[in-house]
């Protein structure tokens, strides 16, 4: 863990995290129309982080391992290796991994599920059984976790590498020493 990067990490980023100010339209955010006297002035959609009750300093991995794992969690698709896959692309498109974060992903978001399962079923348990989206993220969190074990790291890694490369990502020209 001491080698991989360290940094200010979120610990808790997921899409009910993020605050969009914008005008919906056909389930799209657009720019806002903000009119004042005779002028109209456009503003773009802007995006808010909530929510730092879990910040730390950690293993960057952990956040986006974190951020992998709610979004297996709410997205219960037949498909959710690939669309996570796209998901690392977005992320990685932006900040390069280093070959041991690539080398921990897969163990990094297996924990992630482990600890948001938990999390999620303590929470279901202190509220005396009241929240029935708790439980029912428990179930998907599970069965998402089991699947992903069963399939495997290599293959599971494979299908991501597959992903990355259609765009123009390939784990050769980040980091020469990764074998999958």
């Amino acid at each position: 863990m001491t080698e991989l990067p360290h940094g200010v990490i979120h610990g808790d980023f997921h899409d009910e995290n993020i605050l969009i100010l914008g005008r919906r339209e056909n389930n799209r955010i657009t720019e806002n129309l903000v009119s004042n006297s005779d002028q109209v002035v456009h503003i773009r959609s802007k995006y808010t982080v909530i929510d730092f009750a879990d910040i730390s300093y950690s293993p960057l991995v952990f956040d986006l391992a974190i951020s992998a794992s709610y979004f297996m969690m709410s997205h219960a698709q037949p498909d959710f290796i690939e669309i996570v896959g796209h998901f690392l692309c977005g992320y990685f498109m932006v900040r390069r991994p280093t070959p041991k974060e690539v080398r921990s992903l897969f163990a990094s978001i297996c924990a992630a599920f482990c600890r948001e399962v938990v999390l999620a079923k303590h929470s279901y348990l202190e509220q005396s059984r009241s929240n029935s989206y708790l439980i029912t993220a428990v179930d998907a969190g599970l069965r998402q976790l089991k699947e992903i074990w069963r399939i495997g790291q290599g293959d599971v890694m494979t299908v991501w590498s597959g992903i990355w490369e259609r765009y123009g990502l390939t784990l050769e020209n980040w980091c020469e020493e990764i074998v999958i």
